[in-house]
C-alpha cells in the first residue's frame, strides 16, 4: 500500500490518502502541536483531552456529544468543589456564581435541543439548580446604598443534590462513560473540532482565560488549515482499521507534501503507535511480530538534540526513534535508516546500529563519525570513502564477518526513484525543448485546478516525454 497527502485522478488506483487522525495523538504530541506552555496551558489541555475522550459516544449527534461533554465537565467540577464549598464559607459566593453560569448555559442548550427528551432533561436540571441557588441567595444594602448580592454557605446536601441532578441530566445524552482506566493518552476517537470550545470552557471555569487565549487561537487556526485538515481530522476511522491499513503488510508513506508544521508529528505518531502495538502484541500473545521501519532521509527526523526546554515536534520525533533503537529489538521492531549526513543523526540511534552500508562520503565530519563507529583495525579501509564510485559501497558489521566492497544491482528503470541529475546544459540550450509554462504550476498551487484538469496535464506531460524518448 502507498499513502500520500494530495492524490490526483491518475494516482487514485495506486495511492491512498494519508490519515493520521488527531485523536491518535497522546498529550505530549498535542502539547508540541499547540506549543502549550508547561505552567498553565498543558495541565488544562490534558484535562480537556481526558474529558473529551470520555465524553465521546457513538451513535449520537454532534449536539448531544457537545452537551454531554459540557455536562460531564460540570459534574467533575462540582465533585471537586464538594469538599471545598461545604468547609469554607468564602467559597460559597464563587460556587453560587458557577451554578448561575450553568443555568445560563442550560437556557441556550434547551433552545438548541431537537428532541423532547433532551429538553425535559435540561429543564429538570435547571429546576434543581435554581432551587439550590434561590435557597442560599441573599442581599443587603451597603453604606453607599448599593445592593450587594452574595450566597450563604452551601451544605454537603446541596452539592450532593446538584451532582445527582447532573448525573440524571447526562443520561439522555449518552450517560456517564463506562470506560475504565481512561487517560488523556488513550487513543479513543473523538470529534477534534470540539476541543477548542472545551478548553475555552475549562479556562472560564478555572478563571485562567487570559493564559489560554493564544492556545485556543492556535488550535482553531491550525484546524482551519485545509492542508492539515486532510490529515488530522477524521473521527470515523477506528484504531483497529488504522493499524490494519498502515502497519500490516508493506506500506510506503510519501511525506513529500505533508505540511512542514506537522511532518515531524506525523512521523512521531506513526512510529509510536506501531511500537506500542507491538509491545501489546507480545504481552497478549507471548510472541513477537517481526516488523521493520525503513526511513529515507533519516537526518530530517532523527536529529541530534539541541537541549530545548519546550516540547517540539522534532524533539518528540527523535525521542520516539531513540526509544525504538534502544528497546525495539525485544518487541520485534527494527530500524533501517538511510542518510546522506550521518553526522546530523542522533548519537543514541547510531550507537544501536549493528550493520553499515557506506557509500561515498566527502564531508570530513561525516567521515570522522563513521570511523568512530567501526573497529580501529579497519579504519584504514574507510579512507577510500571519498573516492568510492557510484553504485559501490562498503558493507561491514553484523551482516558481514569482514568488511567487503559491494556493488549495487541495477534496478529496472520503471522502479527507480526520480533522482537523476538534471540536464542543465540541454535545458538551457533548449536542445530538449524542456522549457514549459509555469502557469499550470501557479494554478495548481493556488487551488484553481480541478483533479480532472490536473490529471490531463499529467497525461499530456507524460505523452510529451514518451515522444521525446
Amino acid at each position: 500500500r502507498k499513502f500520500k497527502v494530495e492524490i490526483n485522478k491518475s494516482e487514485e488506483a495506486t495511492f491512498k490518502a494519508l490519515k493520521v487522525p488527531a485523536w491518535l495523538w497522546n498529550s505530549y504530541e498535542w502539547s508540541s502541536f499547540t506549543n502549550a506552555s508547561g505552567k498553565t496551558q498543558r495541565p488544562v489541555l490534558r484535562r480537556a483531552l481526558r474529558e473529551i475522550r470520555a465524553g465521546e459516544t457513538s451513535g449520537v449527534s454532534d449536539f448531544q456529544a457537545t452537551t454531554r461533554s459540557y455536562l460531564l465537565g460540570c459534574l467533575a467540577s462540582v465533585k471537586t468543589d464538594l469538599s471545598v464549598v461545604s468547609n469554607y464559607k468564602d467559597e460559597s459566593t464563587k460556587f453560587g456564581k458557577k451554578l448561575i453560569s450553568i443555568l445560563e448555559d442550560c437556557d441556550s442548550l434547551e433552545d438548541k435541543s431537537d428532541k423532547e427528551i433532551l429538553k425535559t432533561a435540561i429543564k429538570g436540571l435547571k429546576k434543581e439548580i435554581k432551587k439550590i441557588t434561590d435557597a442560599r441567595w441573599s442581599s443587603f444594602k451597603n453604606k453607599q446604598g448599593e445592593t450587594v448580592e452574595f450566597y450563604g454557605a452551601f451544605s454537603s446536601e446541596d452539592l450532593a443534590n446538584c451532582i445527582s441532578s447532573l448525573e440524571k441530566a447526562i443520561e439522555p445524552f449518552g450517560g456517564i462513560s463506562k470506560i475504565t482506566n481512561l487517560s488523556e493518552d488513550t487513543p479513543i476517537p473523538f470529534n477534534v473540532e470540539l476541543l477548542p470550545d472545551h478548553i475555552e470552557r475549562l479556562a472560564r471555569e478555572s478563571n485562567v482565560v487570559q493564559f489560554l487565549d493564544f492556545l485556543v487561537m492556535r488550535l482553531r487556526s491550525m484546524m482551519a488549515d485545509p492542508r492539515m485538515n486532510k490529515i488530522i481530522v477524521d473521527d470515523k476511522i477506528t484504531l483497529g482499521d488504522w493499524i490494519d491499513e498502515i502497519a500490516s503488510g508493506i506500506s510506503i508513506i510519501d511525506l513529500s507534501l505533508v505540511p512542514s508544521d506537522i511532518s515531524h508529528l506525523v512521523v512521531s505518531v506513526i512510529s509510536r503507535i506501531i511500537f506500542e502495538a507491538l509491545q501489546r502484541y507480545r504481552r497478549i500473545h507471548d510472541k513477537l511480530l517481526p516488523t521493520v521501519i525503513v526511513m529515507e532521509e533519516a537526518h530530517n527526523f532523527i536529529r541530534r538534540e539541541k537541549g530545548e526546554d519546550e516540547i517540539t515536534p522534532a524533539q518528540l520525533c527523535a525521542e520516539s526513534f531513540e526509544k525504538i533503537a534502544r528497546e525495539g529489538r525485544k518487541f520485534g521492531l527494527s530500524l533501517t535508516l538511510s542518510s546522506q549526513r550521518p553526522s546530523e543523526l542522533s548519537p543514541t540511534v547510531l550507537s544501536q546500529c549493528n550493520t553499515f552500508l557506506l557509500h561515498r562520503l566527502v564531508n570530513d565530519r561525516d567521515q570522522e563519525l563513521v570511523k568512530r563507529l567501526v573497529p580501529d583495525n579497519i579504519g584504514g579501509l574507510l579512507d577510500e570513502l571519498p573516492m568510492l564510485p557510484t553504485k559501490k559501497g562498503i558493507l561491514l558489521g553484523w551482516a558481514s564477518p569482514i568488511p567487503v566492497l559491494v556493488e549495487m544491482n541495477d534496478l529496472a528503470k520503471a522502479y527507480r526513484p526520480k533522482s537523476d541529475d538534471p540536464d542543465f546544459w540541454d535545458a538551457w540550450t533548449n536542445s530538449t525543448n524542456a522549457s514549459e509554462s509555469l502557469s499550470s504550476v501557479v494554478d495548481d498551487w493556488q487551488g484553481r485546478v480541478t483533479k480532472n484538469a490536473r490529471s490531463s496535464n499529467t497525461s499530456a506531460s507524460k505523452a510529451k516525454q514518451d515522444k521525446k524518448k
